[in-house]
């Protein structure tokens, strides 16, 4: 319930606690998801450079990565599109909000056009913020998952970057049937 709380204040993400599930640490979400979401040979698209560690979770599960490029405004979404228009995409992974390693956070355009894709090719969105909360000169941007209204994006945080590196956790937010 205090997660929800402050879900809905610090990110606008109004979710009751059945979305809601607690990890240790987001690696072990992203572990989780790819063993819930991901099935052998199933495409997932991630972007390079990229979270490598986080990666690989969908690789224990069998899935394929599929890498897209990073520019000034983020993710390509529109090689995220062309991949769409010749593979079944099963997922796409990725960190919107400070960009991991090149801390660049997608564009609202881009994320406009994300989510779009995910409705119209059935695709989930993994999205990782794990540093949400560090910003220096300007305002975070709400995560995609706060304009989500068709149910596609899955939601991983962490609070190990704010407590302390060594207490891990961190949390899902997602549909109440992948929490189950």
């Amino acid at each position: 319930e205090v997660l929800c709380r402050y879900l809905a204040t610090h990110r606008s993400i109004h979710v009751g606690v059945e979305n809601n599930y607690l990890t240790r640490g987001s690696l072990m979400g992203f572990y989780l998801l790819s063993q819930v979401l991901i099935q052998p040979d199933d495409v997932v698209i991630v972007s390079n450079p990229g979270f490598r560690e986080g990666y690989m979770s969908v690789k224990v599960a069998g899935g394929k990565l599929v890498h897209v490029s990073v520019d000034e405004e983020g993710m390509n979404i529109e090689e995220v599109e062309k991949i769409c228009q010749s593979k079944k995409v099963k997922a796409v992974f990725i960190v919107p909000h400070h960009q991991y390693p090149t801390t660049v956070t997608l564009s609202p355009s881009r994320r406009i056009q994300l989510l779009a894709l995910a409705e119209a090719h059935k695709f989930a969105i993994i999205e990782d913020d794990y540093d949400y909360d560090f910003h220096y000169s300007s305002s975070p941007i709400l995560p995609i998952f706060s304009a989500d209204r068709a149910g596609v994006v899955t939601y991983v945080g962490s609070f190990s970057k704010v407590l302390a590196p060594s207490l891990r956790i961190g949390y899902l937010v997602a549909p109440e049937n992948v929490i189950q």
